[in-house]
């Protein structure tokens, strides 16, 4: 009887072990899946809301070329509107406004998580818009800009958020 014992006690933790090491295995891989999915979803948020930037840039472009059209004229916007860029988090914040904005009809579409201004060359012939965020908040914005003839650009490095 004894003989059988020790054969059940053998084979209970033979199998122990190859299901300690079968979980284990998958432990690691979700891990190993974790460490790569996570890094890859938290960069399409960063992009996803970055995605409201150019959107805004185009908006204003186009309301500055309407009034261009209409009035012979371009409309600086010199203060970065909602807020400064140093102010920047990636967090949304309510549309300020402000005369030049009137001036040109633009307003976003609820709050933003980026800020906004426009400077007009010397001789008014041309502007660029520019737009600026931080949707990751490490201080580093990244900037689009447009022109009369250039349509927004991101003219910071791609992995700038």
């Amino acid at each position: 009887m004894a003989e059988k014992s020790n054969k059940g006690l053998v084979i209970g933790v033979v199998v122990a072990a190859v299901l300690l090491v079968g979980c284990l295995g998958l432990v690691g891989l979700v891990g190993v899946g974790a460490a790569v999915f996570i890094p890859s979803f938290i960069e399409m948020q960063y992009k996803a809301k970055r995605a409201e930037v150019p959107g805004n840039v185009s908006g204003i472009k186009t309301a500055q070329v309407s009034h261009d059209l209409n009035w012979d004229e371009f409309v600086p916007c010199p203060d970065a509107t909602p807020r400064e860029l140093w102010m920047l988090d990636g967090n949304p914040y309510p549309w300020s406004g402000g005369e030049c904005w009137e001036m040109l009809f633009w307003t976003p579409d609820g709050d933003v998580r980026g800020t906004y201004w426009v400077e007009v060359n010397g001789y008014h012939t041309d502007f660029t818009v520019y737009g600026a965020i931080d949707a990751d908040g490490d201080g580093v914005p990244a900037i689009y800009t447009a022109t009369k003839s250039i349509n927004p650009v991101l003219t910071t490095p791609d992995d700038v958020y």
